[in-house]
């Protein structure tokens, strides 16, 4: 009886506690939206209002408003290359010491089945580790390359179409070039960090020349 009592208790209880906890997450998602300092959209505001609106411009909408889907991508296939070696070493040292990665060698040989160079399997913690670091540096990563393209945006607004196009060709051409380091290593294939890469780095060249015949100051992509 007692045990059916407690058991009562306990689903009756669960209703009230259930609204609390949706509202615990109702609340930090609003806080994780990161717009109250101005009210909507989002993004920090989308930068608060282009930093108090040098050279003024309507708001961009969307979750990355400088960069857009394409460019937006292409980071995210791209960034993820380094990340993932960034995260790796981080979590080889934290689950077995500086001396294990940097005088013994030992690293991640496989980042899906999480193999170690050693043949055996990272450890739980270095698991974990490289999970949650691997998060941080692509939140990180991506929003500071919309950041970036912001103030290219307006560096190019304020100097006209000719500074628009270097900042294409010399992104165009890193692009190019990684792909290309990638590519010639072998195994990629239609991997899409290089060829994600790849179509970004022949897009922005191409954008970058085209610019040139162009008339009108253009604002980046």
């Amino acid at each position: 009886m007692l045990v059916g009592k407690q058991v009562s208790q306990s689903a009756s209880g669960s209703g009230p506690t259930r609204a609390i906890f949706r509202r615990i997450a109702v609340d930090l998602l609003k806080g994780w939206s990161l717009v109250d300092a101005t009210t909507k959209p989002g993004l920090f505001r989308t930068w608060y209002v282009e930093l108090k609106n040098p050279d003024t411009r309507p708001i961009p909408r969307g979750p990355l408003p400088h960069l857009g889907i394409g460019a937006g991508l292409v980071t995210i296939f791209v960034g993820s290359f380094f990340v993932t070696h960034l995260a790796d070493a981080f979590a080889v040292i934290v689950a077995y010491g500086r001396h294990a990665y940097f005088r013994e060698g030992l690293r991640i040989v496989d980042w899906k089945h999480d193999v170690l160079s050693t043949g055996g399997c990272l450890s739980f913690v270095g698991k974990l580790v490289k999970v949650l670091t691997t998060l941080m540096l692509m939140a990180v990563g991506v929003s500071g390359a919309d950041f970036c393209s912001m103030h290219i945006q307006q560096v190019i607004r304020r100097n006209g179409r000719w500074t628009g196009m270097a900042f294409r060709l010399m992104g165009g051409t890193a692009l190019l070039a990684f792909a290309r380091h990638l590519y010639g290593e072998g195994g990629w294939g239609l991997h899409p960090v290089p060829l994600s890469a790849l179509l970004g780095g022949a897009v922005l060249a191409w954008k970058g020349f085209a610019s040139i015949f162009r008339k009108s100051n253009e604002t980046t992509t």
